[in-house]
């Protein structure tokens, strides 16, 4: 005599496989949470360029001579068991559009939740003359690298990190109150549109 299986048995088996996924699916997302890296901060400590000041005229003239730019960069871990491999790194100043010096970096690890601070020397590469009445130079600076993050012994992907910000300085070429600049995540603005960040 055959048995014939119940409609309910068929109900409760697919009721049990949606609860094993939703927990699945939820242990994925916390490990996913755990593991997704934070990106590296750049803050500007220091900036001092040789200027030249023009006294004799009202308006303060501001002048780039054939010197050195040097300015310290403080380099931030934020992750907890996340290191950081980071390929070359090219620092660039810019001024009304052009550019004024550059340095590329080499290579460099950074451990876990660490401060690294480093001085980076680049050549002006151009004179430059302008009227600063207000007593303010600004200056673009941007750093461009490509990083691997190390998790567990596992390291991920490559990606590109774009940072920019706007240092001030004064006429004594140094910044201007002696404020540090932190320097803007542009490679995060662009993850944060597409509302994903991929390991």
């Amino acid at each position: 005599m055959a048995v014939r299986e119940h409609p309910k048995s068929h109900f409760a088996l697919f009721v049990g496989f949606i609860q094993v996924a939703l927990v699945l699916m939820l242990c994925c997302l916390v490990i996913w949470v755990c593991l997704a890296p934070k990106c590296p901060s750049f803050t500007v400590t220091s900036f001092y360029i040789e200027t030249l000041t023009d006294n004799l005229t009202s308006s303060h003239t501001f002048a780039l001579r054939n010197t050195s730019i040097v300015l310290d960069l403080q380099v931030l871990n934020p992750n907890k068991k996340k290191s950081i491999l980071y390929g070359e790194t090219d620092v660039s100043v810019f001024k009304n559009g052009g550019m004024v010096g550059a340095k590329i970096l080499p290579p460099f690890y950074q451990g876990q939740k660490s401060n690294i601070s480093c001085q980076v020397l680049m050549n002006v590469r151009k004179q430059d003359r302008e009227g600063a009445s207000s007593g303010v130079v600004d200056f673009m600076l941007s750093l461009e690298t490509v990083v691997r993050y190390e998790i567990l012994g596992w390291k991920t992907r490559q990606h590109h990190l774009l940072f920019e910000g706007h240092v001030r300085v004064g006429l004594d070429g140094r910044l201007l109150d002696n404020k540090n600049v932190k320097l803007e995540h542009e490679s995060n603005k662009q993850q944060q549109k597409n509302g994903h960040f991929h390991l």
